[in-house]
């Protein structure tokens, strides 16, 4: 799937345009903000009821995309064989239409449309890449609030659909990616997302560049820092491969062990209890044998030869243990 960006337009989504004239999603997000502007020229008349306006025009925008929904659903049946891939032709087709509105009223549409639209937006490369594409810097920390305050969701759950997005911005420009990722980390670290098997499925991809994967290392590094150390995640980046991008998990280790040392090593004992034990229930990437992250260890290494190793935090799991693993 390609995603559509300046005058660039995607086949999968291209839709021939209308000339019935206003469409019904410009028309829906048009009385919106007429409507927020009413109530701003008019604020002090209407300060005192404010509270029912907000719950009465969140009624309204609810039932006017429910209904935008049904002509979407009725339009393509009508026009497409595949109902699911039709309607997200025409709802793509419409927000193209409104994509050279200024900035703030585009990232309402884009809001309503994840909210409203969440099946069939969610994952999706091309509305990702033209949110990106059209949205400012100011608006896209606006939606990065919206995703924090768990009014939206653009990437969900699914981590195969998440590391696909992740996979394919590797493609992208610079700025794109940037702006991509501070989208992911808002959602990804306050989310139940298994970020560990994000991790994993990136840095054991084949032929894992460096320079073309720069930029998404650095959002995996941020997100990584953001997440807490839970045993799983703990796990990951203990057994990232060793070939590339060696400090990444030492890195994420000191930021742990100043932010949550505690939960830290608990997960790390729990590590060391499972590799011991040859657990199969450690989260790993394929592979038959456990090789643990060399890098990591000399970091263990060093943090308690600075700390000592008699500590109470290196009393619950073995080091030389994980040494022999990383060999």
């Amino acid at each position: 799937m390609v995603g559509c960006v300046g005058d660039i337009m995607v086949d999968n989504y291209s839709v021939a345009s209308s000339d019935s004239g206003m469409r019904l999603l410009q028309s829906h997000v048009n009385g919106y903000f007429r409507f927020l502007n009413g109530r701003t020229k008019y604020h002090e008349t209407i300060e005192s009821s404010s509270r029912v306006e907000k719950e009465l025009a969140s009624k309204l925008v609810d039932n006017a995309f429910a209904a935008y929904k049904c002509f979407l659903m009725y339009s393509s049946t009508a026009l497409f064989k595949g109902a699911e891939k039709s309607m997200l032709k025409l709802l793509f087709s419409d927000i193209t239409s409104c994509s050279d509105w200024e900035s703030k009223r585009l990232k309402c549409i884009f809001c309503c449309v994840y909210r409203h639209f969440s099946d069939l937006c969610i994952g999706e490369e091309g509305i990702m890449k033209l949110l990106l594409g059209r949205l400012d810097h100011s608006a896209l920390v606006n939606m990065q609030m919206e995703i924090g305050l768990k009014n939206i969701s653009i990437f969900g759950e699914n981590t195969e659909t998440i590391f696909h997005l992740i996979k394919s911005s590797l493609n992208w420009g610079c700025v794109e990616q940037h702006k991509f990722w501070g989208l992911i980390r808002s959602e990804l670290s306050g989310s139940k997302v298994q970020v560990e098997k994000v991790i994993l499925e990136f840095f054991y991809l084949n032929k894992l560049d460096e320079n073309v994967s720069a930029i998404a290392v650095e959002g995996l590094l941020v997100l990584s820092n953001c997440c807490p150390p839970t045993p799983e995640l703990v796990a990951a980046i203990m057994v990232l491969p060793n070939n590339v991008f060696q400090d990444f998990a030492p890195a994420v280790l000191t930021k742990w062990v100043v932010s949550n040392a505690s939960m830290l090593f608990d997960s790390l004992a729990k590590f060391s209890e499972k590799v011991d034990s040859k657990n199969g229930n450690l989260v790993l990437h394929d592979s038959a044998e456990i090789i643990i992250n060399r890098s990591a260890i000399s970091w263990l290494l060093n943090y308690f030869n600075s700390y000592g190793s008699g500590t109470d935090i290196s009393s619950n799991f073995s080091i030389s243990m994980l040494c022999k693993k990383a060999m």
